[in-house]
């Protein structure tokens, strides 16, 4: 459906509003599940499914080797830059969203002629007053920050632009649940759009969120003109726990993936930010969304049945990306449609997921739900698969979404999905660049491994290895439909952030590993200071966040969500896991793992 959003004159009108919309979610009871987190070892037969027993001869076609490509470095200084976006018709500004609080601004050409961007001296807007404290401000893992920025259609017209930033718990949230997870609108403070009016504020949605991580976390408009708001599970391991609600699948434990009714947890939400809602709610419902006029979920719901959405795209045809962090054994990309479940906690990727044994894939399980249950719907198994771990060899933990590159300066990418994960450990920047060849689509919820998309690693020219050796925690877009990756060298602290422009091979810069890096030869004299024991409580309680796998997502590391970020980069996996940022129940929440 083609949606034209009706001009918005009233735009005083919702700034002076207070209405908001808390979602109160069902608090399950039981204890917290623990985080193993990504340090945790895996066999290759963990990596096994029931029928292929993913043998050396698979393991050596799962990941191909790709194009080389260049990075030229456009932007420095950030902590832990989760978010790339550029706002309509604005060709010579470019918006870096740090986990830590800020939009910063990096000003000049696109196309490279211009020279390097430069980084404005103030932030466009700084939230860091109303977010959580990340990491306690000890620079450690953390996948809550401010996480995603999207900016309206017509912002030229009305200045208008949406975040996703993890506050406190509020007298509302229920006991011993962790933050708070924000959908806010701010506008500018000039007809320019030179900077943000801090005091414009209207919150739209408030999510209470169990743990600190599967926050999700971006936010974008898709080709309908509506927002489209992706939600972790709540975090901790297995969709079980603390904030974790009861669904209709009675083999596993949990969970907010597949129950519509009670929580807005492990879904992916559309709402219409143009048009006024009813009661309390300070939007719109679009009139396609699956359960509008039915008493079978909520009606924000676009889709569900995800862990923790790292970074989501809409190409030029309209599809819709969603990268997902796995937990124990694999990554996945979905494409998303319309009343779609992506089959979590039941599946993980294409295989049974077990709550009883998640370092093994499940026996067997359905692949649709019953018929009492929203009619027997298909569990939708993903275009792009890969596992943690090949021939013994890590991969991946945490996956970071990209982009479908549509641009002309590195023509060996064109109609390539270009992605990729936080971080091949832990305890040191390893992250990876990937891209799959864009095949057509056709939902399935019996996809065999010989279904998946080709994936190719891309190899980075003038760089040790031929890797970035930091970990990626995003992707941007620029007007040109040129591609840029984020990263950094550490977790929430330091001025190790970075964005870089890919660009043809040979024309990027000379990527030595940073000097700052964690892990690095000097941050390990420092740390030698330290009390015995000390390094070991970081590495596990890092671990176990699967997420900020990258979120920060990816996802990431993302402390917001990579998993690892995303911000989590999207990212590192919390819990065993290994995803991204997620946030929490029945709301709207973040991408990472755990």
């Amino acid at each position: 459906m083609t949606h034209s959003p009706p001009g918005r004159d009233g735009q005083q009108r919702r700034r002076n509003s207070s209405r908001r919309r808390f979602l109160q979610v069902t608090a399950a009871t039981g204890a917290v599940a623990s985080i193993s987190g990504v340090s945790v070892a895996q066999d290759d037969e963990d990596n096994e499914t029931d029928d292929s027993d993913a043998s050396d001869s698979q393991a050596d076609e799962v990941v191909t080797d790709g194009p080389t490509i260049g990075l030229e470095l456009v932007g420095e200084g950030f902590t832990s830059p989760v978010g790339f976006e550029v706002a309509p018709d604005d060709e010579d500004r470019y918006f870096v969203v740090d986990q830590l609080g800020q939009i910063h601004v990096l000003e000049g050409a696109s196309n490279g002629d211009g020279g390097p961007l430069q980084l404005r001296d103030e932030p466009f807007l700084d939230v860091s007053d109303r977010m959580v404290e990340v990491s306690g401000g000890t620079g450690e893992f953390d996948e809550r920050g401010l996480l995603g920025l999207a900016f309206h259609p017509d912002f030229q017209e009305n200045g208008r632009f949406f975040v996703r930033y993890s506050a406190p718990p509020s007298e509302d949230t229920p006991d011993d649940y962790d933050h708070t997870a924000v959908l806010s609108e701010f506008t500018t403070a000039d007809d320019e759009h030179s900077t943000a009016d801090p005091e414009s504020e209207e919150i739209l949605l408030e999510v209470p969120e169990p743990q600190f991580n599967h926050n999700a976390g971006a936010v974008v408009f898709g080709p309908d003109g509506y927002l489209y708001v992706p939600l972790g599970d709540g975090g901790d391991a297995d969709d079980t726990g603390l904030g974790h609600v009861e669904d209709w699948y009675d083999e596993n434990e949990g969970g907010n993936g597949q129950n519509t009714t009670d929580t807005l947890l492990g879904g992916i939400h559309r709402i219409d930010v143009d048009a006024d809602g009813d009661g309390d709610r300070p939007y719109g419902i679009p009139d396609d969304n699956p359960f509008v006029d039915s008493d079978e979920g909520f009606d924000e719901y676009y889709a569900w049945g995800l862990r923790n959405p790292w970074r989501v795209s809409f190409d030029s045809e309209g599809n819709f990306y969603v990268a997902d962090v796995g937990q124990n054994l694999f990554e996945e990309v979905n494409i998303v449609e319309n009343g779609g479940n992506y089959g979590w906690n039941v599946k993980e990727g294409i295989e049974c997921f077990s709550t009883e044994d998640p370092g093994e894939p499940g026996d067997e399980c359905p692949s649709s739900t019953p018929e009492d249950v929203r009619g027997g719907e298909d569990l939708l198994d993903p275009v792009i698969q890969y596992p943690h771990i090949v021939d013994g060899e890590t991969l991946g933990i945490s996956i970071t979404g990209g982009y479908v590159y549509e641009g002309e300066a590195a023509s060996e990418l064109q109609d390539m999905y270009v992605y990729g994960d936080w971080s091949r450990g832990f305890g040191s920047p390893d992250g990876s660049l990937f891209a799959s060849p864009v095949q057509d689509y056709e939902p399935s919820a019996d996809r065999s491994e010989d279904d998946l998309w080709d994936i190719q690693e891309l190899s980075v020219s003038d760089a040790p290895n031929d890797r970035i050796n930091r970990f990626v925690l995003a992707f941007g877009r620029d007007h040109d439909d040129e591609l840029y990756v984020l990263t950094t060298a550490r977790y929430t602290d330091g001025e190790t952030g970075e964005v870089w422009r890919i660009v043809p091979e040979g024309e990027g810069e000379t990527i030595e590993p940073h000097e700052n890096a964690v892990g690095s030869e000097e941050e390990d004299e420092e740390e030698a200071d330290t009390e015995d024991g000390e390094d070991d409580e970081i590495d596990d309680d890092a671990a176990g966040d699967d997420g900020m796998d990258n979120e920060t997502d990816n996802e990431s590391v993302d402390g917001a969500g990579n998993e690892s970020g995303d911000v989590g980069n999207e990212s590192v996996d919390d819990g065993a896991d290994n995803e991204s940022i997620d946030d929490g129940n029945a709301s709207v929440g973040n991408e990472s793992d755990e």
